[in-house]
């Protein structure tokens, strides 16, 4: 793994841990989107918990610009 330094700052290598963190955080999102879509009766907390993580990965999809 080549790191070319211009100005002191390393370029990223595109196969980094942010790479992965973006896409287990669109996996948690669709898993969390799939089980608020349900017709299943859950309780508040996991509802809860569902809906903030649903929140978390759209934010990050919107903010986040893709290569």
């Amino acid at each position: 793994m080549k790191k070319k330094i211009r100005h002191n700052v390393i370029q990223p290598s595109g196969k980094g841990w942010l790479q992965v963190v973006k896409k287990s955080i669109q996996l948690a999102g669709s898993a969390a989107t799939v089980l608020l879509a349900s017709p299943l009766r859950l309780p508040g907390k996991i509802f809860n918990i569902a809906q903030y993580i649903a929140v978390i990965a759209s934010i990050v999809k919107v903010t986040v610009k893709d290569d």
